[in-house]
């Protein structure tokens, strides 16, 4: 057994050679570390003697799964897991993480890191199983981050929380998409434009803790993708932001207009187009940008509906608006690269499977090297 193998979570790999013999050993690869100890204790039950090995040298211990313990580091429990099972390979999260260490100064965007993933069918208001690959993304968040509360909602939770906050209108809205993804689509706007905070998807992971780069006077924080848009796959903001507001007003005429269309048996296309935003330079505290003169990208499909463009387009909206470019651009940090400036990670190791597809209807009818260093973030200067 390698201690140091539980330092590093690492899965423990076992094969039994003769009824009272265990082999253990470990290959640094990422695993749940809450599951190691079951398994150990499985494996030591039966075996008379087990081997310990550690820089000092291998000692051999007999007797008990007891006695065998002593010579092992404890794991802590890891914040924010309830249970593994590791034949499902699931881990059960908590819905509701209050923050576990005070914050080192004050900051505009709430402390409060959003989640959402689809109902495991029990019903459980205070926890949710969530398959291990995409559970450990999620943990990121919760681990990097003990500042923040977090809060993950389910199917039914997001439908409550819509029906709450904003009414009949936009819960039959929510309830008349088809694709789970664009449903997070709409209750992510609708989330931070209500209450404020922070959204990452749950296949994104934190490289850096929120904290090194949400400053006190943030009013929102994106960074750059290949298409030139702002990431909607993350959204760091306050509560009644201009860009989230125009959002969820188009998200819910798109999702009328969709249904318009059934009605009539037209067809069922949603195209949204949206002006690119141009990195121009920056220094120390500032990025000087420029939007395209003229819309050059459009989506068509999932993402058009509720997705990445319906945002930018909404952003286009807002700092282009007198009434509105000054609120929006106090506080407003941009990041010059993609992925937040290297400081979040998109679609996290193993290829986690996305949930957008447009091979099925709108409406229902009835990876990155995170070792690379962070880019410069700074505040939002546009130019004419």
């Amino acid at each position: 057994v390698c201690p140091s193998c539980f330092l590093h979570g690492s899965w423990l790999h076992a094969s039994v050679r003769q009824p009272k013999c265990v082999n253990v050993v470990c290959s640094r690869v990422p695993a749940m570390m809450l599951a190691k100890l079951l398994v150990l204790n499985q494996l030591v039950s039966h075996a008379t003697s087990v081997k310990v090995a550690s820089p000092s040298g291998v000692q051999q211990v007999q007797a008990s799964p007891v006695k065998v313990g002593e010579h092992l580091p404890s794991l802590p429990a890891r914040r924010g897991v309830l249970a593994v099972d590791t034949a499902k390979r699931m881990i059960k999260l908590a819905k509701i993480i209050p923050a576990a260490q005070q914050p080192p100064f004050p900051t505009k965007v709430p402390r409060v890191i959003w989640q959402s993933w689809k109902s495991d069918g029990f019903n459980d208001s205070n926890s949710l199983w969530v398959p291990n690959s995409r559970a450990e993304m999620m943990l990121t968040w919760i681990e990097k981050n003990p500042t923040y509360e977090y809060r993950l909602l389910d199917d039914e939770d997001v439908e409550a929380y819509v029906m709450k906050n904003y009414g009949g209108q936009h819960l039959s809205a929510l309830q008349a998409l088809n694709q789970g993804a664009s449903k997070v689509d709409f209750w992510r706007v609708l989330a931070l434009l209500h209450d404020g905070g922070v959204y990452f998807d749950t296949d994104a992971g934190c490289v850096l803790p929120l904290d090194q780069w949400i400053e006190s006077q943030t009013t929102y924080v994106t960074g750059i993708g290949a298409m030139k848009d702002f990431h909607q796959w993350g959204l760091i903001s306050v509560s009644g932001n201009c860009i989230l507001k125009q959002a969820a007003d188009l998200i819910l005429a798109n999702i009328h207009q969709l249904q318009r269309r059934v009605m009539t048996s037209r067809p069922t296309t949603i195209m949204t187009s949206f002006r690119g935003l141009n990195i121009l330079g920056h220094d120390s505290s500032r990025v000087f940008a420029q939007f395209d003169m003229y819309p050059q990208t459009s989506a068509t499909g999932v993402v058009a509906l509720a997705g990445p463009p319906v945002l930018m387009n909404a952003a286009n909206k807002c700092l282009t608006d007198p009434q509105s470019q000054a609120t929006v651009l106090q506080g407003f940090k941009l990041c010059i690269a993609d992925f937040f400036g290297n400081r979040a990670l998109f679609k996290g190791p193993g290829s986690l499977e996305s949930t957008w597809s447009d091979k099925k209807p709108l409406l229902s009818l009835v990876e990155l090297n995170h070792t690379e260093q962070p880019a410069p973030c700074g505040q939002l200067i546009l130019k004419p």
